[in-house]
């Protein structure tokens, strides 16, 4: 009898380390879940803010891309390329718009994450300015953000 008891009572502590451990388990998985949502919300807001860099980008490449234009017009009358070309940096256009690109591939992979981690509302939210992100309005910008916010404790099933 003590045989059995010993056996027992080495079963159920071994089911309750067993327990426990898939219960702190399940807790570090949510903190590091909610860590990371924390990221992305933090991310999205630094973000959208930058949407004033991105339409001052748009205008310079597109100054630059004009100045091109009228330097090969000019080029292409015969005057000489001295009188033609005023801005020696030809790659004025090219580095604005690597430098766009940069922060467009931030955005979109901050956005693309934020629908992987967050739930239904953030997925409704993200519907709507996946489609021009940076001409979204601050009311559309804003309901993501609070989406966010209010999801940030959410979880579809345990973990």
């Amino acid at each position: 009898m003590a045989f059995a008891g010993s056996i027992l009572g080495a079963y159920l502590v071994a089911e309750l380390d067993q327990s426990n451990w898939e219960e702190r388990f399940k807790v570090e998985q949510r903190k590091t879940i909610i860590d990371k949502r924390i990221e992305l919300i933090e991310r999205t807001s630094f973000m959208f803010s930058k949407s004033s860099l991105m339409e001052a980008l748009e205008a310079n490449i597109q100054g630059a891309i004009d100045i091109i234009n009228i330097e090969r017009e000019c080029l292409a009358s015969g005057a000489s390329a001295d009188t033609c070309i005023e801005d020696k940096d030809n790659n004025l256009a090219e580095r604005l718009g690597k430098e766009r690109y940069a922060i467009n591939s931030e955005l979109l992979s901050t956005l693309t994450l934020s629908s992987i981690y967050f739930g239904p509302k953030t997925k409704e939210a993200l519907r709507i300015i996946i489609k021009a992100p940076w001409k979204s309005s601050a009311q559309d910008r804003q309901v993501l953000i609070n989406a966010m916010g209010n999801e940030l404790n959410y979880f579809e099933s345990d973990l």
